[in-house]
């Protein structure tokens, strides 16, 4: 997700200070021009205390950057860190799992067929590629950083000889008493500011798109169809999460607008009608609540 900047109604001294207080967060749509993929900045799902209302209207489409889109078909890596004597929920794992192997089946997945690169790629479909437990310590700080799932996506990716590239997302899930931040300065953590983000980055010419789902207890959802807030709200922050990767592998560089951010962006915390089980999609029979992505064809916020 990519932050909001409504520079158009300020005067431009406070947006210079704004724009320097939050440089780490914001995104240049010329990033990747200049870097070619080197580095980006994360866009994040905001909490829903944090998140302003953004008006559904055509103004509002998606635009093209010319950057990368994810292409094929899709694999999503599951890394639960959990080290000893932190814990997730009893169906955590086995729920996130289940949902990536049924995701490529909902309604909102077709979304993301319209979001295509300059060659017309784009992501045909979607898959659980793979699972892991990581029982490595937390940093001593206190709290995980971005470079710290930059460590952890690439030994683990490494060890368990997962493909990398623009097929590929790796997903690092944090338990509910570990707080994510940014950086050390702790402005931007998922404690104040975020359910989750995704970016990506180059090492050795490889590229790593990844995503970052701290067990935020629900994050605000209004149900929980699985009976497990923990999961259901880290499958909705997946859910958002993903569709912005496909669509914006690299923030700010594939389908993006200035002024709403990613696809998931404008219809963050809205759903789509709900059954008995709280629940607005069903997918090979299983119950989930997820939110509506932006879709350009219809100019607002689509489950399909």
């Amino acid at each position: 997700m990519r932050k909001r900047a409504f520079v158009s109604f300020l005067p431009a001294v406070v947006l210079a200070m704004i724009a320097i207080a939050l440089l780490p967060a914001l995104n240049n749509s010329s990033a990747y021009a200049a870097s070619n993929g080197a580095i980006s900045q994360p866009h994040m799902l905001l909490k829903n205390t944090a998140q302003k209302a953004i008006p559904q209207a055509s103004s509002q489409n998606m635009v093209y950057h010319g950057g990368p889109v994810m292409t094929g078909n899709v694999k999503v890596f599951l890394i639960f860190w959990q080290p000893a004597g932190h814990t997730f929920s009893t169906n955590y794992k086995s729920l996130l799992q289940r949902f990536f192997q049924d995701f490529g089946q909902t309604s909102v997945f077709g979304v993301i067929h319209q979001y295509t690169n300059s060659s017309g790629g784009n992501a045909q479909t979607i898959g659980f590629g793979g699972t892991f437990t990581d029982t490595r310590a937390y940093p001593s700080r206190g709290f995980v950083v971005d470079n710290d799932l930059h460590t952890e996506v690439r030994q683990v990716s490494s060890a368990q000889r997962w493909a990398v590239g623009l097929s590929s997302i790796f997903f690092v899930y944090t338990t509910a008493d570990e707080k994510v931040c940014f950086d050390t300065t702790q402005s931007q953590c998922s404690t104040n500011v975020f359910c989750a983000y995704h970016d990506g980055f180059t090492r050795n010419g490889s590229t790593f798109l990844y995503g970052s789902i701290p067990d935020e207890q629900g994050c605000g959802i209004p149900a929980s169809p699985n009976h497990d807030v923990s999961a259901d709200g880290s499958i909705d922050a997946s859910s958002h999460e993903v569709m912005e990767a496909m669509s914006d592998a690299l923030p700010n560089s594939g389908w993006a607008n200035n002024q709403t951010g990613e696809i998931g962006d404008p219809c963050a915390h809205t759903y789509g009608p709900r059954d008995a089980n709280g629940a607005d999609v069903v997918a090979n029979g299983h119950s989930y609540l997820i939110q509506p992505e932006w879709s350009n064809r219809v100019s607002g916020c689509s489950m399909s």
